[in-house]
């Protein structure tokens, strides 16, 4: 994509309500930096917050809004991106199959296991920042997600192909167990 740095970045509540701020980190780091697209996300902020987006991109310095790419485009524009921003889970679970780099800001996805990819960011400009640099200083990479390897869905056909016989599972089998207690 040109050599610049290609953030795909995504919002949803309550973090477009601090879009604001995390924007200002990013005009500020764009003046020390080659230029930058962003990709901006609208799910999840609503009708009522959409001008926030609007008045953070620039499409004449390859800034733009988008309210859905869907699934397959999405994911295509993950594979192309040098880090994800935001608080979706997607930065969380699928980004880190891709070996791209998440910021991930706020507490939305707090308690989640993470890959060593992605992140964490408090919702102020500093530590925004500097998650984003770490982010970009590491890379696209190889990485272990903690979710998997992506061929669960394969192992799983393969484990139902082989069972030989389809009706011993639907007859469901019951055992007497004594009650805690008392002796049989």
């Amino acid at each position: 994509m040109g050599g610049a740095t290609v953030k795909l970045i995504e919002f949803l509540d309550p973090l477009c309500q601090k879009l604001l701020r995390l924007s200002d980190v990013l005009r500020q780091r764009n003046r020390r930096t080659k230029a930058v697209r962003l990709v901006r996300m609208r799910s999840g902020c609503g009708n009522r917050r959409a001008d926030l987006l609007e008045r953070a991109t620039n499409p004449e310095h390859g800034r733009v809004a988008v309210a859905s790419l869907g699934q397959l485009r999405y994911i295509s524009l993950m594979n192309q991106v040098d880090v994800v921003v935001g608080n979706s889970s997607s930065g969380v679970l699928e980004a880190p199959s891709l070996n791209v780099p998440t910021v991930d800001i706020g507490d939305r996805q707090k308690g989640r296991e993470r890959a060593g990819s992605v992140f964490h960011a408090a919702v102020e400009r500093n530590a925004i920042a500097t998650a984003i640099s770490q982010a970009l200083g590491r890379g696209r990479q190889p990485t272990i997600s903690p979710y998997g390897d992506g061929e669960s869905s394969r192992r799983f056909a393969e484990v139902v192909a082989a069972i030989p016989d389809f009706q011993k599972l639907l007859k469901k089998s019951f055992y007497d167990i004594a009650p805690t207690g008392t002796v049989s």
